[in-house]
């Protein structure tokens, strides 16, 4: 009979640091380790401050705090309005959290969003929409511990509009995360 361990491995708001380190925002980067990040983006949106809905203090995630995270996730990936009080209901249902938001709320959040962290839209995804124009295509960075000559390529066949940006934004911060957990495992 043979043991078996099953384990999940996960990296702190991780896809928010590789977007602020394409962004070139080092104060985020600074921010982000001092801060529980979803809570202080809340704090933007719904008032308050940071410490009414950090998990750290509270000991769990509050409906405010979660909604904190669902909508900076929805500016990194360019969502407007409809698209990130969809996402943000959705997700609620889903997990039984108790919030619902409407579109104006929505706009209201990415709208500050996006003046709080304005590098977001001009650094990182002006430079996705740019890579895109001219060939469609991004390429991932390498792993630690990965000796080749280039990352994944992916190619985007989708029409030029919101749903190629939203797949273009989230490709490179979801792919290197996720390589850089396997190809830790693989160095243990």
């Amino acid at each position: 009979m043979s043991d078996f361990i099953f384990l999940q491995a996960d990296s702190s708001q991780a896809e928010a640091r590789v977007v602020f380190l394409l962004a070139n925002d080092e104060q985020a980067l600074e921010d982000i380790d001092t801060h529980d990040y979803h809570a202080l983006t809340a704090s933007w949106f719904f008032g308050g401050t940071e410490s009414d809905y950090s998990k750290k203090v509270l000991g769990y995630e509050s409906p405010i705090r979660f909604a904190g995270k669902t909508l900076r996730h929805a500016g990194h990936l360019g969502a407007g309005k409809r698209r990130a009080a969809t996402e943000l209901n959705t997700q609620a249902r889903k997990y039984k959290i108790p919030i619902t938001i409407n579109e104006q709320i929505a706009e209201r959040a990415l709208k500050i969003f996006h003046m709080k962290q304005p590098k977001i839209q001009q650094v990182f995804q002006a430079g996705i929409i740019e890579a895109l124009k001219s060939k469609r295509q991004l390429i991932a960075p390498i792993p630690y511990g990965i000796d080749c000559e280039m990352g994944g390529l992916r190619t985007f066949y989708e029409r030029w509009g919101d749903e190629l940006n939203r797949q273009a934004f989230s490709y490179i911060p979801q792919r290197a995360v996720s390589d850089n957990t396997k190809c830790a495992a693989l160095r243990i």
